[in-house]
């Protein structure tokens, strides 16, 4: 979702970007891939705020990083809403004339009688064609 919030993991001794990723279950994690490490930690979601389900596996003290994962819990809600919007990239199969853009209406002003006319005329033809 390009969420990022960073932490200090003891192991490594500085600070890792880490994102926030669903599983298909639907648990979700704070996770970062380093070249050495791939790390994931497993969050809850609570009173939309995301904590971390297990004890505190960062250098920073429990109240930072609820701090940060607080800052980062609104934006990932807003992402997660903004998923079921259509995207501009997505593209469709469609048949060729049927698509949005090869779809031309001009834009010509009509009279009430011109409108009648074409009616009638329509309706002359589905009778004669049905006789």
């Amino acid at each position: 979702m390009g969420l990022e919030v960073r932490f200090s993991v003891p192991k490594v001794g500085k600070e890792l970007p880490f994102t926030i990723i669903e599983d298909r279950g639907g648990q979700l994690f704070l996770y970062t891939e380093t070249p050495q490490l791939d790390l994931r930690f497993p969050l809850v979601a609570e009173d939309g705020l995301l904590r971390l389900q297990r004890q505190n596996p960062f250098v920073e003290p429990l109240e930072i990083v609820n701090e940060r994962l607080t800052g980062v819990s609104a934006d990932w809600l807003e992402a997660k809403a903004q998923v079921f919007e259509v995207d501009s990239d997505i593209s469709y199969h469609h048949n060729p004339g049927y698509g949005p853009d090869d779809i031309f209406v001009e834009n010509k002003p009509f009279s009430l009688r011109q409108i009648v006319d074409l009616i009638d005329t329509h309706c002359s033809l589905s009778n004669k064609i049905q006789s």
